[in-house]
């Protein structure tokens, strides 16, 4: 018993190690020590890293702080400003490491060559308050710079060993060759570079603010501009701090007749639900419609309502493929916001959705208990085993192959949702593959038939059978109350759990049937001696002749 006990505990530890929670904290909720503060920041994508900046137009400076986290004293960050080109060399870049006194060093260094040691030297534009920090894995370089162009720049950000108590070369592999891309200081811009050596000059920082070079009819200005990462979309805005109120210009590019589009403002978080939309398209009759929808659900169909902030002179217009919608707005949180922006050309988050809700009823839903009820009644006919052992077995592995795949889409699409977290579809979701996990690992550990702990063994794999059962049905319908979708899916899924437990239960009363019916023939109720097997841990109720044990 306890060898077996032993195997168990092993095996839940495996199941439990495979389970990695982890949570990032974004660079506009991070505190500087000594109550630093600054107007910008943006989360760079490689090398756990983020910058922070305070800029001023009137003087061309911008007060900075690179945050370089996950970094141990073993190892030197820098960040840089390419005034030439995307890439590393002719890079002019602020160096930081914890010496081996334990105070830190930082330094400038401009880089002629892909080779460099990182020494010491004057930049190519002024750099005033250099100085860095070193705590918690973290180190993090502050500076006062004056940025070449007017503040839209070309970043690099690294990081690498010390040797001998310098700098010494990086790794030119994964992350550490994409680590660049762009930054406009005025207008909080930022991109990537794809992480190439592109030195034809400032190609990819004009590129991204082609928004800054628009000119809308009407003689329309607006203070500031961004262009939207995704879905061809830019955002125009004049905001006025006195009376936190925005005039904005929502730009949606490459769109035909066909589609509608939308941008909104989340109050609340960084996903579509709760978001607050300014939704527009052109109608049959060529006039455009524009209206505010206040989103509850995935499945919205974008009804009219009024948002949760005001919104005035709203309209919009269609020219060229291109959506405009104006509108003037007081934004929550004076003025720091989450924004969201989409079409209705497709949404694939929606897909993953949608495909982790089908896995997930498919498999954890029905294959489950169809699975359970082979186990459960074919047994009972002599003539359905060893089969009705290997349908089971083949039933409940395509189960849990299916289930992990709705699982790990499930975990996809928790990590590209920060903000949204459905705790209790999540919390059983992880149980369910625990406990199916075990399933597999006791399945590998199951006893002889004729062996003293097969009884025990027995008990624990039907009752965590069943259990799997309920907690998945209680998560499926938990996610359909997330997904929110039409009436007929949940009505169908419904139809099939109560077609499965209508089988059940008229297989149960012929079971017992079919079993009282032997005992009946084998000479009253209860059962002669050594019809139960070996030492009377193999009773099966069916008769004498040994079956499979699920």
């Amino acid at each position: 018993m306890d060898r077996f006990l032993m195997h168990v505990l092993v095996c839940t530890a495996l199941v439990v190690s495979m389970i990695v929670l982890s949570s990032a904290q974004t660079c506009s909720k991070y505190a500087f020590a000594g109550n630093k503060m600054f107007s910008s920041c943006t989360d760079l994508p490689y090398l756990n890293s983020s910058l922070h900046w305070t800029y001023d137009s009137s003087t061309n400076t911008a007060q900075i702080a690179y945050r370089h986290t996950a970094v141990d004293t073993s190892k030197w960050v820098a960040w840089a400003i390419n005034p030439n080109s995307t890439g590393m060399v002719g890079a002019q870049a602020l160096v930081a490491y914890k010496q081996s006194d334990g105070t830190m060093k930082a330094y400038t260094s401009p880089i002629s060559g892909y080779q460099t040691q990182l020494q010491e030297g004057d930049l190519s534009f002024n750099v005033s308050h250099l100085s860095a920090t070193y705590a918690g894995n973290e180190i993090i370089i502050f500076a006062t710079i004056v940025p070449p162009d007017n503040g839209a720049v070309n970043q690099v950000w690294q990081e690498g060993p010390l040797s001998g108590g310098s700098p010494s070369a990086h790794t030119t592999t994964g992350a550490n060759v994409k680590s660049m891309g762009t930054l406009n200081f005025a207008s909080g811009q930022t991109g990537t570079s794809g992480g190439g050596n592109n030195e034809t000059g400032k190609g990819n920082v004009s590129d991204s603010n082609t928004c800054s070079n628009y000119a809308f009819s009407g003689n329309k200005v607006f203070s500031s501009c961004t262009s939207l990462p995704y879905l061809n979309s830019f955002l125009h805005w004049t905001y006025d701090s006195s009376t936190n109120k925005v005039q904005i210009a929502y730009r949606h590019t490459s769109v035909d007749t066909s589609k509608w589009v939308a941008w909104a403002i989340n109050p609340t978080s960084t996903g579509m639900v709760g978001a607050q939309a300014l939704v527009a398209y052109q109608q049959s009759d060529g006039t455009m419609k524009a209206y505010t929808s206040p989103i509850s659900g995935y499945q919205t169909q974008l009804q009219e309502g009024a948002l949760s902030f005001n919104v005035s002179d709203l309209s919009a217009t269609y020219a060229s493929n291109e959506i405009i919608i104006f509108a003037t707005i007081i934004p929550p949180s004076n003025g720091v916001v989450n924004q969201a922006g989409s079409s209705g050309g497709g949404n694939s988050k929606i897909r993953k959705r949608n495909t982790h809700g089908v896995l997930n009823a498919v498999s954890w839903g029905t294959l489950m208990p169809i699975g359970a009820i082979i186990a459960r009644y074919l047994k009972v006919s002599k003539a359905a085993d060893p089969a009705w052992f290997y349908l089971h077995v083949a039933c409940q592995s395509s189960a849990y192959i299916v289930g992990v795949a709705g699982w790990a889409t499930g975990l996809k699409l928790g990590s590209e949702s920060p903000g949204i977290t459905y705790t209790a579809h999540r919390t059983i979701g992880i149980v369910l593959f625990c406990l199916g996990t075990l399933q597999v690992f006791a399945l590998l550990l199951r006893p002889k038939k004729d062996h003293k702990y097969r009884f025990y063994w027995n008990i624990y794999h039907h009752f965590m059978g069943y259990m799997v059962i309920v907690l998945s049905i209680v998560n499926i319908f938990k996610g359909f109350d997330i997904l929110d979708p039409e009436k007929k899916w949940k009505d169908a899924y419904i139809g099939v759990i109560v077609a499965l437990g209508c089988v059940a239960v008229v297989l149960e009363a012929f079971t017992w049937q079919v079993v009282l019916k032997r005992r009946r023939s084998q000479g009253g109720s209860k059962m002669p001696p050594g019809m139960n097997g070996s030492n009377g841990y193999n009773h099966n109720g069916y008769g004498a002749r040994p079956h499979q044990e699920a």
